[in-house]
């Protein structure tokens, strides 16, 4: 990039909000893939405006434009392969509004969702979304990789909250999408498009999303099972029961150890597999939906109940950060609720063979855990499997990398 390009962006965005230094361009390189690619200026824009007109003067002088968040995302949207501009959206971090009666919030991209959830909060309202990284995610992030979580099993993904969209087009010009209103069906749905388009369709500079009322009781519930199979073949009955719980999630033997071992969780050394089973709503349907799961594992297994949801929910976020100084391979596996058995037995029987290293790998062990996610008529199973790679001499996998399969 050309120093005039860069003194005309540095007259759009001010001296203060552009730099070239090595050093904090190697702050903007990488994103949580592990991946690293080093930008030739970084820039903090403070408004819409000026973003239009970097956008501009990029299609003039032809410099690549990449958009970027917090850098938690997991699938490179905010790496600059071909250097060029990257734009953090930092600044843009303002609640411009909370509309209480119609349960709408129109925010800047830059918020940090943990933050936003907490002043929605305030108002008895809800954001569902939870990303395992909402405490330094932003919701710019979130709506251009359609950010999930745990709680996507009863209320959804960020595209199931965002009502509307303002962006900035490729060649500079100022788009307004969607609604402010729970019906909008006239017209194209371009506000959906933009949403997961990891800023390749144009950068996000406000979003307009929708609120429920904050649910006033959760119950979580701590189930121990002596298989992977019970465990699959529990999940399994409790969405056909007609029970959906706001967070199910699974994690094997090897997944506990891990947890054990650096969270100090006190679990009897012959459980197999665990489900964690959060259910929410006010005092009568969380007492009712937690009686109807119960009678799901009173068969096979142990149940503990625990009071306090945030410390079992959090330990199991801690598996997405996973080992520090570890290598792994991340796979992302979507398969329908019916192969969710099976596909724990491929993880035993194939993925270690054909699929990452050889058996007679030393030093190497994979440890799986998932959240399930129902979507209107059809019922997926979500897994993330993790496979750590420990040998001292391996050379094939030096840092993180992430793979996304549907089955």
């Amino acid at each position: 990039m050309k120093k005039n390009i860069l003194k005309k962006i540095e007259a759009i965005v001010g001296d203060a909000h552009l730099t070239t230094a090595r050093e904090d361009l190697m702050c903007y390189s990488y994103d949580s893939t592990g991946m690293e690619y080093m930008p030739t200026a970084v820039a903090f824009p403070g408004s819409a405006v000026e973003i239009s007109s970097i956008m501009e003067l990029a299609n003039k002088e032809l410099f690549p434009v990449i958009p970027r968040g917090a850098g938690t995302g997991m699938t490179g949207g905010s790496l600059p392969i071909q250097g060029g501009l990257v734009l953090v959206m930092s600044r843009l971090n303002r609640i411009l509004e909370v509309d209480v009666e119609n349960q709408v919030a129109v925010v800047e991209p830059g918020v940090i969702t943990g933050q936003f959830q907490a002043a929605v909060k305030k108002e008895a309202l809800f954001y569902p979304p939870d990303p395992a990284s909402r405490d330094f995610c932003t919701m710019g992030g979130n709506v251009a990789e359609c950010s999930g979580g745990p709680s996507a099993i009863k209320y959804g993904v960020t595209r199931d909250y965002v009502l509307g969209l303002e962006v900035v087009l490729p060649d500079g010009r100022l788009m307004h999408t969607g609604v402010r209103t729970a019906k909008g069906v006239v017209g194209y749905d371009l506000t959906r498009l933009f949403i997961g388009s990891e800023g390749t369709l144009g950068i996000i500079t406000k979003i307009v999303v929708r609120l429920l009322a904050l649910p006033t009781h959760k119950k979580t519930y701590l189930v121990l099972t002596d298989s992977l199979r019970q465990a699959a073949m529990l999940v399994s009955e409790i969405l056909k029961r007609g029970i959906l719980p706001n967070t199910l999630e699974y994690m094997d033997q090897t997944a506990l150890h891990v947890v054990r071992e650096y969270l100090s969780l006190e679990l009897p050394q012959s459980t197999r597999a665990l489900l964690l089973v959060e259910v929410d709503g006010d005092e009568n349907s969380t007492e009712e939906q937690g009686e109807s799961s119960s009678e799901c594992w009173q068969t096979g297994g142990h149940t503990r109940v625990f009071s306090r949801s945030d410390r079992l929910i959090m330990r199991r976020k801690s598996m997405i950060f996973g080992r520090p100084g570890a290598p792994f391979l991340r796979l992302h596996i979507n398969c329908g609720l019916t192969r969710y058995p099976r596909m724990w037995w491929c993880r035993k029987q194939k993925f270690h063979s054909s699929l990452i290293l050889p058996k007679s790998s030393p030093g190497s062990w994979v440890l799986s855990s998932s959240h399930s996610g129902m979507r209107e008529t059809v019922t997926f199973m979500s897994i993330s499997w993790w496979t750590r790679i420990t040998r001292k001499n391996t050379k094939k996998v030096k840092q993180q990398k992430d793979c996304y399969l549907n089955m």
